[in-house]
């Protein structure tokens, strides 16, 4: 499982006695640690937020955190399904609804929960599952293995589940060294929307045209895998709008 130690460490010496450690607190942190760690060759892709009824796309009420697709078939991890939990209450929420869990088991060859170092005990984690331990400075923590299974081959929709994310992430990757460079002329844009309402009605078209523009550059960087970036032109622009409703409504009371 690439640079993954086996460890024994006990969940206070780990957390608690150890100032050198770099915790991880966001389930993205974690993610971020695992990839680092398990897809650092080609033959490895991390999958995340797949969705766990296929075929249903945006609409799926059940999605597991990481799905690991090995690019080398025959190995018995080929699909390792990840959950992670960074708070003991969303760990106890998830064994009290195991329904998502018994859904990513199904399509999966393990089943690992991941987590912060220290964070969930291994006499905690359901029987079946194992339990990683992840820090940004230290070695994959393994304190339980997982019951290693055959699920059925794939179906249709998984296929093109796995087709879609796979495409996602080739997005969001080539989106991440390629960053948008153009804040200059958005901020402007947002800027020219508060400046013309202060000559025209808000609903002016000019006003609404630029409005438009800048909810179409959200809506694309979205569409690549940039949400980060489609929420900062979010932002633009509705600070803009709430601008000019301001400047329209002291307009108003000067009337």
């Amino acid at each position: 499982m690439g640079r993954i130690m086996s460890t024994q460490t006990h969940h206070s010496e780990s957390k608690w006695h150890d100032p050198d450690l770099e915790p991880v607190t966001t389930a993205g942190e974690v993610l971020d640690v695992l990839e680092e760690r398990l897809c650092a060759s080609s033959r490895a892709v991390m999958l995340r937020e797949f969705p766990l009824e296929p075929g249903t796309r945006g609409r799926a009420k059940f999605r597991i955190d990481g799905l690991l697709v090995r690019t080398e078939t025959g190995r018995k991890d080929e699909f390792t399904a990840y959950e992670v939990k960074v708070s003991r209450k969303d760990f106890f929420d998830e064994l009290a609804n195991p329904q998502k869990r018994e859904r990513a088991m199904a399509i999966s060859h393990a089943f690992y929960f991941a987590v912060p170092y220290g964070l969930i005990e291994p006499g905690e984690v359901p029987e079946g599952c194992g339990l990683i331990w992840v820090a940004k400075n230290r070695p994959l923590g393994v304190h339980k293995g997982p019951k290693f299974a055959k699920p059925l081959p794939p179906g249709a929709d998984m296929i093109r589940d796995l087709v879609r994310c796979a495409h996602r992430k080739g997005l969001h990757d080539a989106s991440a060294s390629h960053r948008l460079d153009g804040w200059d002329h958005i901020d402007a844009l947002a800027d020219l929307v508060s400046h013309l309402t202060e000559i025209y009605d808000r609903d002016d078209p000019t006003v609404e045209y630029i409005a438009s523009t800048l909810a179409d550059i959200e809506r694309a960087l979205y569409r690549q895998g940039r949400p980060e970036e489609s929420r900062q032109v979010r932002a633009y622009r509705q600070n803009a709008l709430e601008n000019a409703g301001i400047l329209l409504e002291e307009v108003r009371q000067a009337d």
